[in-house]
């Protein structure tokens, strides 16, 4: 087909200093909206009226994704576990603080306490 010209649709950019793509000039990530991608709780007016983003923007989220979809999937697999380490259960946490304290040298005699 003589004259044919393919259309960029340019939803999408990766902005300096990150690895993760992001809708353009928006606060809401390709890896983030990959989460919804099955989710039936969410609607798409839904999505588009919570994150102030268009439908346009959301399906060219989707399709990015299924483009980069390997990279994207090891972006959230790496949140999840970052999140895992922060928030640890109160009881382990408890346990673990002991723990530090009974590691904790003791120098009683100079006065002095250690602050972290």
């Amino acid at each position: 087909m003589a004259g044919r010209q393919i259309l960029p649709i340019n939803y999408i950019e990766r902005r300096a200093g990150s690895s993760y793509y992001w809708i353009y000039g928006k606060d809401v990530s390709v890896e983030f909206l990959s989460l919804f991608l099955h989710n039936k709780n969410w609607s798409m007016d839904r999505l588009c009226r919570a994150y102030e983003i268009t439908e346009a923007e959301v399906y060219a989220a989707w399709s990015f994704y299924y483009d980069h979809r390997e990279e994207i999937d090891r972006h959230v697999e790496e949140e999840e576990e970052a999140t895992r380490r922060v928030h640890v259960d109160p009881n382990q946490r408890a346990e673990w603080l002991k723990w530090l304290e009974d590691q904790e040298p003791s120098d009683s005699t100079s006065g002095e306490t250690r602050e972290f």
